[in-house]
């Protein structure tokens, strides 16, 4: 099987893998039931990276050219079953492959097609669309709602803690004081009276902002959407931590981008690398979350955050600062954020709500300069124009009674109940397991747990779902793979009751992985919660 990649070519490297597979394909080169070689193998052969050949098997596999199974392989399907174009329009124009062969046997899009079969609506999508498929946060939300399940996989607060009895009243003051106008439209960079108690807010954390520089959000999410579609295009570069939050990950490849995972230790980035990779590429930007990560619960060191700032502006590089956990410190010394520290304005700062009042009030905010803002409002009215006007309204409400702070200090007694209570039982239950360790994280919502390196987290999550826990396995938020040998484990969602269950189980799958008996799970654990193959 021979491929040739054109590195010069305006069409990505992981188009001209797809689209050179799907010509040896149709051209009967590959025969229907052949299998393809393993990413990381292919990668290595063509000198790419892994997502790169990942992103073209996904393309292959959307188009109807390709199956692919968990422990079976990717494998080729009869061409004639497939009516997807293989190449999109833009790259029709580019006439020929590097090997010299044209797009003459390349199969194009049906004159009619049925709408009502809903796999006949996939060759309208986007290119975007076409590279975004991991559905892990919906599986994950899906999992979190069966009750056989033990779920330490959900990034969900304590879904049980009782609102404050006052937030109620206050509610039905702000709604006799105010009337109308908290169902009226607000600016699209948000309230004004919110942006200001926000201003406030963040003082907390020795940052300094005016209203001007707040952008309240729909989330936190939504700031990492537009500030993605803000910066970048295809074939840019992305530097995050290794590992990183996935879904941070899935906007960034979204839109093309090349993310490249700066390994980590307990402290934070590993510096040296960080520098190498700077003077290799010139990223658009770092995302980084240096206070209680997600996944590894970590938290970067007041030198590292020093190093991390010295070594963007040398080169240049904004940094988006990610601090949607901090509010939720158990123990320990808080450091200053990144945003606290820069002295050039060249970090952009998204926070969130949601992780220490309630989840469904999706309110978060972005502070970054002025004319950054000006140009995510234009792309932010295309969308939802503002948040939720009612929301705004009452968590500016909370903010200024200081009900949101006395409601904080609930949220951490209890979390730091369920964190000790995890803590607890993983030392009754797995402390005597070879080569399985865990961090103590001082805040946020993760243990993260590695697990002896001959054992992968899938294989345990295949046992573990069997006997009824999930979790999420570490590869998914891993650039490199590196992480597929750890677990991230959720302790403030499960009910305080069946922590010990939970993790009694996982014991039991750990031991069972480790001496090869797992048996076939009796339900299917969601693929993307798997390896992708």
């Amino acid at each position: 099987m021979f491929i040739q990649l054109d590195r010069n070519s305006s069409v990505p490297l992981y188009r001209q893998i797809a689209i050179q597979l799907q010509l040896l394909i149709v051209e009967g080169a590959l025969a229907p039931g052949f299998l393809l070689p393993p990413e990381r193998r292919l990668a290595q052969t063509l000198g790419v990276n892994r997502t790169t050949v990942l992103n073209a098997y996904r393309d292959l596999k959307s188009e109807g050219f390709v199956s692919a199974r968990v422990g079976q392989g990717t494998s080729v399907l009869d061409p004639e079953r497939s009516q997807s174009p293989v190449m999109h329009p833009s790259e029709q124009s580019t006439g020929s492959l590097p090997s010299g062969r044209s797009f003459a046997g390349v199969k194009r899009l049906p004159k009619r097609i049925d709408l009502e079969d809903g796999s006949q609506w996939r060759h309208l999508f986007s290119r975007e669309a076409d590279r975004t498929h991991d559905t892990l946060t919906r599986d994950i939300l899906a999992l979190a709602g069966r009750s056989e399940l033990i779920s330490f996989a959900a990034g969900i607060p304590i879904p049980d803690l009782e609102p404050p009895p006052e937030l109620e009243k206050l509610i039905r003051d702000l709604l006799m004081q105010e009337g109308h106008p908290i169902y009226n439209h607000t600016p699209v960079e948000g309230l004004p009276a919110l942006r200001e108690s926000i201003a406030a807010h963040v003082t907390d954390r020795s940052i300094q902002a005016t209203a001007s520089d707040i952008f309240v959000l729909s989330g936190s999410q939504q700031g990492l959407d537009l500030l993605s579609r803000l910066f970048l295009d295809p074939g840019d570069y992305v530097l995050v931590e290794e590992p990183t939050y996935f879904c941070a990950r899935q906007l960034f490849e979204g839109r093309g981008a090349t993310v490249i995972g700066i390994p980590c230790e307990e402290d934070g980035m590993r510096t040296e690398m960080l520098e190498a990779w700077l003077n290799r590429v010139t990223p658009k930007f770092i995302y980084v979350m240096p206070t209680f990560q997600n996944p590894t619960g970590r938290t970067m060191s007041l030198a590292k955050r020093r190093m991390l700032l010295d070594a963007a502006m040398r080169h240049g590089i904004p940094i988006i600062e990610d601090d949607a956990y901090s509010g939720l410190r158990y123990e320990g010394t808080d450091i200053p954020p990144l945003k606290a520290l820069d002295a050039r304005q060249s970090v952009l700062y998204l926070g969130s709500f949601s992780k220490v009042l309630f989840m469904g009030l999706r309110i978060g905010w972005l502070q970054a300069p002025r004319a950054i803002l000006r140009q995510l409002a234009i792309h932010r009215q295309l969308s939802d124009i503002h948040a939720a006007s009612p929301s705004q309204w009452i968590l500016d409400a909370c903010l200024k009674s200081g009900l949101l702070n006395r409601h904080k200090e609930n949220v951490i007694a209890e979390s730091r109940i369920r964190r000790d209570l995890m803590l607890g039982a993983l030392a009754r239950h797995m402390s005597d397991i070879p080569g399985v360790h865990w961090n103590t994280p001082e805040g946020g919502l993760y243990i993260w747990l590695s697990l002896p390196a001959a054992l992968s987290a899938r294989r345990v999550a295949e046992a573990a779902s069997r006997l009824g826990v999930a979790f999420v396995p570490g590869h998914v938020f891993s650039i490199d793979g590196s992480s597929s040998h750890s677990l991230r484990l959720n302790f403030t969602y499960p009910p305080k009751t069946r922590i010990e269950t939970g993790i009694r189980m996982l014991a039991e799958a750990v031991r069972e992985s480790s001496s090869g008996n797992a048996e076939t799970p009796l339900f299917t654990y969601p693929e993307d919660l798997l390896p992708i193959v």
